[in-house]
């Protein structure tokens, strides 16, 4: 005898369908739970837990794949192209939009106070940082490997082939600005002070001004440049795969310093006021003097720089743990175990600690005085700003238009182990590159 399934009623129906609908709102809270730092942990270190979230994303298709900080703005960028804002110091989420195609390859969002860019495949988008929406996306002229870079007027992107393309802000549909490049480029530009550099696998830093796009030198490293450069004015600091970091003028190239970890660098340096922050292969953490280029010390097993605090440095172990060190003499003070697949930003800009999962948990805490945040970048600003405006208003300023003052006696080009180390500023030609090099793209 052939029987019929009865219908479930409708009313029961309804009843199922809100309880998947609880439990699927719930599942990331669940997960969360034991990959969160607890108040009393944080306390026994002198810090708390100010707030946690957990940003958009379906675990069964996609992990976040990059986060970004910008001073008190945070982004989370998820492998199907789902970009979410937040507020670095509440947690509560600003907007969220989605770019590029699902699954396809997208780079991390490079952030300025007014504007987001990312590429996703081979396609540029700008995307307006208060609302979320997009306000232009154009078609790239070949393979990007790195996330572009944004100054206040332009955003630059560096190709695969060792071309740098630079796009006006306002105006999309201006000429576009092309460099090319003696090697490849698989690390992102950097852009501050003023400037925008950019390093290629040949050992070659370039840099440009980042306003009207001019290069003005290019300084030969001798050896591969395996992680972004960093800027804080009026420095360039630059690591290599044989383990040293040097310290440029951003102005000239000319070489202040450089300094041997022992081990390849493989992180970009953080720099918080006069200390550079390294982390070389070994694991260790060094804390170099800026102005001198002399190791103040350094801490084996820290395999990377979080924070500078008011009481301590913040370092992370490569197995997730969370190490507190001394100021002075960078000596483990305490240890803070996070969660399983548990990582931590690395923050140059402020005194809050991040630490974040690929499964979207983001977790912020400080230390207990600290209840208003110290933004460093905006201090430096605010003192080189002082420092113009008191010289423009000192009695003794020269007059640049007085022809009875004699001009600068130019000097001579520092010596360098590496011979001839200063490049002209022009377009590098044919003959600096090889196959490998991709050649000219226009």
């Amino acid at each position: 005898m052939i029987t019929k399934d009865k219908p479930v009623p409708k009313p029961m129906f309804y009843i199922l369908c809100c309880i998947g609908v609880l439990i699927s709102a719930l599942a990331p809270m669940r997960s969360s739970a034991g990959r969160l730092v607890t108040f009393d942990d944080a306390q026994r270190h002198g810090l708390e837990r100010v707030w946690f979230a957990q940003v958009s994303v379906d675990l069964t298709q996609s992990r976040v794949s990059h986060w970004r900080l910008h001073e008190d703005q945070l982004f989370a960028l998820s492998t199907s192209g789902t970009l979410q804002s937040l507020n670095a110091e509440t947690g509560e989420t600003r907007w969220t939009v989605r770019v590029g195609t699902p699954n396809g390859a997208i780079t991390s969002p490079s952030v300025n106070d007014r504007f987001v860019a990312i590429v996703g495949g081979t396609r540029l988008y700008v995307i307006d940082s208060a609302d979320g929406h997009v306000l232009w996306s154009r078609q790239l002229g070949s393979v990007v490997t790195c996330a572009p870079a944004l100054s206040d007027t332009h955003v630059f992107v560096g190709l695969m082939n060792g071309q740098v393309e630079a796009y006006s802000l306002e105006d999309p549909a201006a000429p576009v600005w092309r460099h090319q490049s003696v090697g490849r480029i698989f690390h992102s530009p950097v852009v501050g002070g003023g400037i925008v550099s950019w390093a290629t696998n040949r050992g070659f830093l370039y840099v440009a001004e980042n306003e009207r796009p001019r290069v003005m030198y290019r300084v030969e490293i001798n050896d591969e440049i395996v992680a972004p450069p960093a800027e804080l004015s009026p420095n360039i600091y630059v690591s290599t795969g044989n383990g040293y970091l040097y310290c440029l003028d951003e102005l000239s190239g000319a070489e202040h310093w450089r300094i041997s970890t022992g081990f390849p660098i493989l992180r970009k340096p953080a720099i918080v006021g006069e200390t550079v922050y390294v982390a070389s292969d070994q694991p260790a953490l060094h804390a170099v003097s800026s102005p001198t280029g002399q190791e103040l010390w350094f801490v084996d097993g820290a395999a990377q720089f979080v924070s500078e605090a008011a009481q301590h440095i913040y370092a992370m172990e490569s197995l997730g743990t969370l190490l507190i060190l001394d100021k002075q003499s960078g000596g483990v003070v305490g240890r803070l175990k996070a969660g399983e697949g548990t990582t931590a930003l690395e923050n140059d800009q402020s005194d809050r600690i991040f630490l974040v999962d690929d499964r979207g948990l983001v977790q912020c805490l400080r230390e207990r005085d600290a209840l208003e945040p110290t933004y460093y970048r905006r201090q430096v600003d605010e003192n080189q700003e002082a420092v113009e405006e008191e010289a423009s208003k000192s009695p003794f300023t020269e007059d640049p238009s007085d022809e009875s003052v004699p001009p600068p006696v130019a000097e001579e080009e520092p010596a360098d182990d590496f011979g001839d180390q200063f490049q002209p500023a022009e377009q590098d030609s044919e003959d600096d590159k090889t196959e490998e090099d991709g050649g000219f793209f226009f």
